[in-house]
């Protein structure tokens, strides 16, 4: 593996053209998690909306959101991606579901215990949720195989997280706060075009699945280098117990 495969410019680019090359499935996808996101913006807005739309969010986001990153992943390796590997997620609801708990859980003991090992914490075991549906894993075979991959490279993961999803997530919460002043009656349709639905359209059909496939290519390519290294290990240790049984 080149070690420009190890670099965040290289992920981030590479996303980038993933999806130039794949736009119309990525927008089709993408489309479900669009209707989904949207169907709770009417729900935060009744009597206790917020506690219901995040009960919801809770239970139903790690499988459409690891499903999804599942499918990303099998664009950047040029693999055959299906609507089934989109809600795969859904095939391994609870695996991925308590691997996406135990990943929060052990960035939220970092943060209780310092707020800078939150956030290595976080970065470290980001992979988790992926590792379940990519390597067929258990929940806690999952948090450890993402502490080895991304081993010596939580500096640049979290460099690349604060350009994607950093930036997703600040802009969805200004997306958030042009929404809750706008309305299609109230605030008159020119208004409500130019400050809802072209941000919602650029956050969900532009910047959200382009995170979405930096992150897939860094775990590809972590993954890989993963791998590599190990195989090389073991044939080190080989050769030399060969050799030592030769004498």
């Amino acid at each position: 593996m080149a070690n420009k495969d190890l670099t965040v410019w290289y992920w981030f680019l590479n996303g980038w053209q993933v999806y130039r090359k794949n736009l119309k499935r990525i927008l089709a996808t993408m489309l479900v998690l669009f209707i989904y996101l949207w169907l709770l913006v009417p729900v935060r807005r009744l009597d206790y909306g917020w506690l219901i739309a995040n009960i919801v969010n809770c239970i139903i986001w790690p499988a459409l959101g690891g499903g999804y990153s599942f499918f990303c992943l099998l664009l950047v390796r040029k693999e055959p991606a299906k609507v089934q590997d989109f809600m795969a997620g859904f095939s391994n609801f609870w695996k991925v579901w308590w691997a996406n708990f135990l990943w929060y859980m052990m960035a939220g003991i970092g943060v209780f215990l310092f707020i800078i090992t939150g956030i290595i914490w976080f970065v470290k075991y980001s992979f988790s949720v992926i590792n379940v549906l990519d390597k067929k894993l258990s929940p806690l075979e999952a948090i450890k195989y993402s502490g080895c991959i991304t081993y010596g490279y939580k500096g640049k993961l979290l460099v690349l997280f604060v350009l994607t999803f950093g930036i997703t997530i600040s802009f969805g919460i200004a997306m958030f706060h042009l929404h809750s002043r706008v309305n299609p009656i109230g605030s008159g349709a020119v208004r409500f075009v130019l400050l809802g639905l072209i941000p919602s359209f650029l956050y969900h059909f532009v910047i959200l699945p382009l995170a979405f496939l930096s992150y897939a290519t860094a775990y590809n390519a972590l993954t890989e280098h993963y791998e590599q290294v190990a195989q090389t290990s073991d044939g080190g240790k080989s050769s030399r117990n060969k050799g030592n049984r030769s004498k």
